[in-house]
């Protein structure tokens, strides 16, 4: 038998010397003020974005988050400023924002318009000393938009246009519904390590071109397949 993955990624060694540290992992999540899970959220609220840092090393006292969010396009700012509610646990440091709705363009998935995205480089700032120094700095690419399962009852006004009564299932992005049309989307190689970049792009070109909008991702686990989730294209 052959183990389908393993160390595939480049091993390293981080030196850090007192008050220093280095992310390992990062997140940002981002969604409308308000919005709850599997309710359609109000589409005027301004945008929440939450930024988690994952690190190793020592974090000083009174750490701070700031960020950056520029246009990937033309690389003008759009918005910036300290990110609020900062929560510092073993290994974690998280902080809010608030963006205003207007500040930013949607993203659709393809074929239903524009795909804006953005470049948000989110500071950890240390403020010993007076000095506010920063420990770290994390890029990410990303995009503005809502996507919700709508399973509400049917209203009056479907049941009027001859739609059965029952309940809705469909998927709405940024308020509008949509068809969604997509592929299973497998591992696409049993050995990781020969997944390049050009084999991927070759695979969601593909999938662009087919005129389709979203993919369901598996993965391999144990010689089982197990669903991860829909995303959007």
């Amino acid at each position: 038998a052959m183990a389908p993955a393993g160390p595939w990624q480049p091993a390293y060694v981080v030196q850090l010397g007192p008050n220093e540290i280095h992310v390992r992992n990062s997140d940002v999540d981002i969604y409308r003020e308000g919005q709850l899970n599997l309710i359609p959220p109000d589409q005027s609220k301004n945008w929440v974005v939450n930024a988690s840092l994952d690190y190793i090393g020592t974090l000083p006292e009174g750490a701070t988050m700031s960020y950056i969010l520029k246009d990937s396009d033309s690389n003008t700012t759009v918005s910036q400023g300290q990110l609020s509610k900062i929560n510092c646990t073993n290994g974690a440091i998280t902080g809010s924002t608030t963006i205003p709705s207007e500040a930013v363009e949607l993203w659709w998935p393809a074929g239903l318009g524009p795909q804006k995205l953005y470049h948000l480089t989110v500071n950890v700032q240390s403020t010993s000393d007076n000095k506010n120094s920063t420990l770290a700095t994390v890029t990410k690419r990303t995009g503005f938009r809502t996507i919700v399962l709508n399973e509400f009852p049917i209203s009056q006004s479907q049941l009027d246009q001859g739609i059965a009564p029952g309940n809705n299932w469909h998927f709405e992005v940024n308020g509008h519904e949509f068809y969604a049309k997509g592929s299973n989307f497998i591992p696409p190689d049993a050995f990781w390590p020969r997944v390049t970049a050009e084999k991927m792009s070759r695979l969601l070109d593909s999938v662009v071109d087919g005129n389709q909008n979203m993919l369901r991702v598996w993965v391999s686990e144990e010689d089982e397949s197990v669903w991860v989730g829909e995303g959007l294209l």
